[in-house]
């Protein structure tokens, strides 16, 4: 990234979700969890959410923690501030499937995947990249100033 202006950074935590008209450098680490990275290509902005499970579960408070209530917040963020939902575009990346052996954990990535897919369709908001599901985990960096992204895959051997 040599040459680009410098930015403020953002490290995005499960369960949150960043907008700010702003540039910035926003980085996450995803598994299972899913990002959902929108565009704003008229106004030159955009944002990223990180979500853990697909949909809350009985009991659960609705929150960013969950794919459908994070990309449809990160949305209506993007809509508060001006945008249209004609000039949002997304990419999607994350939900692998890192535990084959834990029976609870497989399909989650999946589920992830599907549920920010439902979302963004149901929203009307075109998804024009995805890096999903496989075995490795992935570190990702937009710049929501110019809407581009930088991913870089990681496995559990990286960590050690």
């Amino acid at each position: 990234m040599s040459g680009s202006t410098e930015r403020p950074t953002v490290f995005l935590q499960q369960g949150q979700f960043f907008f700010d008209r702003r540039p910035h450098l926003v980085t996450t680490v995803l598994g299972s969890c899913v990002a959902v990275c929108l565009w704003d290509r008229s106004k030159g902005y955009g944002g990223m959410t990180h979500s853990v499970l697909p949909l809350p579960l009985p009991g659960d408070t609705p929150s960013p923690r969950h794919t459908e209530i994070a990309v449809s917040r990160l949305i209506r963020a993007m809509l508060d501030e001006g945008s249209e939902h004609g000039d949002l575009r997304a990419k999607l990346f994350g939900g692998a499937s890192l535990f084959p052996v834990a029976k609870v954990s497989q399909g989650v990535g999946a589920s992830n995947v599907r549920a920010a897919v439902a979302a963004l369709k149901e929203h009307r908001i075109p998804l024009l990249a995805q890096e999903v599901e496989g075995k490795s985990g992935m570190v990702i960096r937009m710049d929501t100033g110019l809407g581009e992204i930088w991913l870089r895959r990681i496995s559990s051997t990286d960590a050690a």
